[in-house]
C-alpha cells in the first residue's frame, strides 16, 4: 500500500473531529524535527501556544458536547489509527507531547510525566500523560518500574502544572 493510499484510508474513516486525524498525523512528523532544530522546551512552548490559541475555536466546534473521557478516547484512537495505517508514531515523548497538545487544544488538561529507571548500566526514560494521577496513554504496570519526578513536567518555562 502506498503512502498516498494509506493517507486516503485514514481520512476516509469516520471521526467526529476530522482535524483530530490531521493533528495525529502531522504532530509526530513535526515534533522530532522541532526537537532537533529548536529543542524540547521551545517545541513544548510552540505546542502550548498552538493549542491555547485555538482551544476556544476547536472546543466550540465540538458538535456532540463530548466530555473529557470521550475526547481522550477519540484522540487515542486517532493516534492508533495513524500508527497502524502509516507506521508513524514516534517515541514515547513524541506520542505524549502530541497527545498533550491535541487534548489541550480541545480543553482537556493533562500532566506530562517523565520517569527514569536503571536497566543494567543504562538509564532509561519514559514519558506519558496523567489526569489526576491516572495514566492516560500508558498502562500502570509499565510505568510502575520508573522513578517519577515529583510534579508534572514542563520543559517550557510558561508553567509547571501542565
Amino acid at each position: 500500500m502506498t503512502a498516498l493510499s494509506r493517507c486516503r484510508r485514514i481520512f476516509s474513516m469516520v471521526f467526529h473531529d476530522p482535524a483530530l486525524l490531521a493533528e495525529a498525523l502531522a504532530l509526530p512528523l513535526l515534533l522530532p524535527l522541532s526537537f532537533r532544530f529548536t529543542g524540547v522546551p521551545k517545541t513544548q512552548a510552540w505546542l502550548r501556544n498552538w493549542a491555547e490559541v485555538h482551544v476556544k475555536k476547536v472546543h466550540s466546534k465540538n458538535p456532540i458536547g463530548a466530555g473529557p473521557d470521550a475526547v481522550i478516547s477519540s484522540a487515542l484512537r486517532a493516534q492508533r489509527v495513524v500508527k497502524r495505517t502509516t507506521g508513524i508514531g514516534g517515541s514515547c515523548l513524541v506520542r505524549s507531547l502530541s497527545l498533550w497538545a491535541i487534548l489541550l487544544r480541545r480543553g482537556v488538561h493533562t500532566a506530562l510525566r517523565v520517569g527514569m529507571r536503571r536497566s543494567g548500566e543504562k538509564i532509561e526514560g519514559h514519558a506519558w500523560l496523567e489526569i489526576e494521577g491516572i495514566p492516560v496513554n500508558e498502562n500502570e504496570r509499565v510505568i510502575r518500574g520508573y522513578s517519577i519526578h515529583d510534579g508534572p513536567i514542563s520543559f517550557d518555562r510558561s508553567t509547571r502544572t501542565d
